[in-house]
């Protein structure tokens, strides 16, 4: 009798362990998916509905991917590339395109990143890929004699601020950097993705979804570190944004990058944003800040 309960007991738990097992397997493989190849957003404003003027551009990221974005002119030749988060377009940047225009004078660029929006491409690769295309903007730009290329500036936010980081980390493009609500690692980034998503724990999810994501796009999560590469930088200035109630990029991370990235450097946190909320919740000095920002390192009064 008491080996037949053993036999059942080992028999359940086995069972158990597999089910546990597929369940795991099957829950990070619909997580890859979703994460890899997010459903596109339509594209449903354009900047005339924000009184700016602009023209249709499109041009290749530096691995030749086809990008489409908007070209807003300025009253000066000192231009700022707005760089949208994961599951958005370059219309999510309309808002601070508008502030940037009327009260900066900047000229902009607002693109979709690859897989996103109008662009070709197929797999978001959470900031590898798309550094090329920030770098391929930064490329197009300076092929327009309306635009001068020593006086380039990049935003982003969340997604759009690893890229700018990363970007900035690997290239002297741009002369002066934002970042808002940036994540350290794509390691990180997942596990607080996977915890606000599901509420569940991480682990075993995340790094099961980490090593399923790196065996379908064959990049390894320690290339998608902007904390690596953030000290090279300097001496492109950096201001750094972060909300203090960010429950999907803790604030830590924007905090982790400051003190490994190296002077010029600015850091601001605003107490009650949540994450990529600063600009609602603190509007007036946000702007105030940013447009100083790229006016004192860009050189336009």
């Amino acid at each position: 009798m008491t080996r037949r309960v053993l036999r059942l007991g080992l028999t359940f738990l086995l069972a158990t362990t597999v089910g546990a097992t597929i369940a795991v397997g099957s829950l990070s493989l619909r997580t890859v998916e979703v994460m890899l190849h997010p459903r596109r957003l339509p594209v449903l404003e354009t900047p005339d509905q924000y009184g700016l003027p602009f023209e249709p551009v499109i041009f290749p990221s530096l691995d030749g991917t086809t990008l489409r974005g908007w070209f807003i002119p300025g009253a000066t030749a000192a231009t700022v590339v707005l760089v949208h988060g994961l599951r958005a377009n370059r219309a999510a940047n309309l808002g601070q395109a508008e502030w940037l225009w009327r009260r900066g004078g900047f000229s902009l660029l607002l693109f979709d990143l690859r897989a996103s929006g109008e662009s070709d491409g197929e797999t978001v690769t959470y900031g590898y890929h798309e550094q090329n295309d920030l770098l391929g903007a930064a490329a197009y730009l300076a092929t327009r004699p309306d635009v001068d290329p020593e006086r380039l500036g990049a935003y982003g936010v969340s997604l759009g601020a690893a890229v700018v980081v990363l970007a900035g980390g690997s290239s002297r493009s741009f002369q002066a950097l934002v970042a808002d609500s940036p994540f350290t690692s794509v390691e990180s980034m997942i596990a607080s993705s996977f915890r606000q998503a599901t509420g569940m724990p991480p682990f075993p999810f995340a790094p099961l979804v980490t090593r399923l994501g790196q065996r379908e796009i064959g990049i390894s999560p320690a290339q998608i570190a902007p904390l690596a590469v953030v000290a090279r930088i300097s001496p492109t200035p950096l201001l750094l944004i972060h909300g203090g109630q960010d429950d999907l990029i803790p604030v830590d991370a924007s905090q982790s990058l400051y003190h490994a990235a190296r002077e010029p450097k600015e850091l601001w946190i605003v107490d009650q944003a949540s994450h990529g909320r600063a600009w609602p919740v603190a509007k007036e000095e946000y702007e105030q800040r940013v447009v100083t920002f790229f006016q004192r390192h860009l050189r336009h009064p």
